[in-house]
């Protein structure tokens, strides 16, 4: 992976992360979405796009492929999804402005659709109502006139008080521009993106070959990819549309055991890329082959980041996120 790629992903990843979870999706899969949109733009990456442009098109994808995860979404985009996307209400640690802290105890009467909204624009060049426009799922022409309404929303449920706070003579000129300049900062705070969401991307794409086929994780159970689920046994399930791949991981004293089973069941490769350097300084690579009945298994693998390919399934090879061993 290039380094000019590296430094894209760590300008556009807090971008992708909020888009992710302004649609209404929870920490885990938000993560593994962002790193998905990733997987599936990189082989048609066009060095000769525009910043914007680039940014417009991955807001799109992280779009799409979060209303994948959230059934009816895409039908009615504009309802409310789910409690996910808003962060626990609190007192916003050490705020340094009023406003920031009247912007937190408002938040939870805002519409969903509008906290999605303000949380895009807040981080984005608010003249590009393109990347707005693709983020949000709507036409560009709606961006202006739906902001404002929000704007509004905000404005009404603001005490008197913070109201005032917004300085109608700052940088960006007017009240508007300190609210969407307050919420940046409440958003960073409220829900910054994970630590290490950077490293997992830079690794799922340190790939040779990125022409490759995504498998998108499946978050049904109790425990999912995030960094906090590596203390415990748990099961993760990566589907595309070749086949699907369920994993169990359980950390042991030696190392990590993984057990694979394949569905449609089938006698294939698969391998388990990691995040240790061997002595050639390339990827440590764990390998075995699937019985007939789809099955593998991996053992003593080192904890940390990991990444399953497979082999054999179709024209491009099968690969998931990079989860927590």
């Amino acid at each position: 992976m290039s380094d000019a790629l590296n430094a894209v992903v760590r300008e556009v990843d807090p971008l992708l992360w909020h888009v992710a979870r302004a649609q209404g999706l929870a920490h885990g899969p938000a993560a593994d979405v962002v790193q998905t949109t990733w997987l599936v733009s990189s082989r048609h990456l066009d060095p000769a796009l525009s910043a914007p442009e680039l940014r417009a098109g991955l807001a799109a994808t992280v779009r799409r492929e979060a209303w994948r995860l959230l059934p009816g979404r895409r039908a009615e985009a504009g309802s409310d999804a789910g409690e996910n996307a808003l962060p626990a209400v609190a007192e916003l640690p050490e705020p340094a402005h009023e406003l920031d802290r009247a912007l937190w105890r408002v938040l939870p009467g805002l519409s969903e659709r509008c906290r999605g909204l303000l949380r895009v624009v807040a981080l984005v060049d608010r003249s590009d109502h393109d990347v707005i426009a693709e983020a949000m799922g709507m036409p560009r022409g709606s961006v202006a006139p739906t902001l404002d309404r929000c704007l509004a929303e905000v404005r009404e449920l603001l005490p008197a008080d913070a109201a005032r706070a917004a300085d109608p003579d700052g940088p960006l000129g007017g009240p508007d521009a300190a609210i969407l300049d307050a919420f940046a900062r409440v958003w960073a705070v409220a829900d910054p993106p994970p630590a290490d969401l950077d490293a997992r991307v830079s690794f799922a794409l340190r790939l040779d070959d990125l022409d490759v086929e995504a498998a998108r994780s499946r978050h049904d159970g109790p425990a999912g990819s995030g960094a906090g689920a590596a203390e415990q046994a748990r099961t993760v399930t990566f589907d595309c549309d070749i086949l699907s791949l369920m994993v169990s991981v359980l950390p042991g004293d030696d190392g990590v055991r993984v057990d694979g089973w394949l569905a449609p069941p089938a006698a294939l490769r698969v391998e388990l890329r990691t995040g240790a350097a061997g002595p050639d300084g390339r990827d440590v690579v764990h390998g075995a082959d699937a019985d007939q009945a789809g099955r593998f298994v991996l053992t003593e693998v080192p904890s940390g980041l990991g990444q399953l390919l497979v082999y054999g399934a179709g024209l491009r090879t099968v690969v998931t996120p990079a989860i927590v061993l």
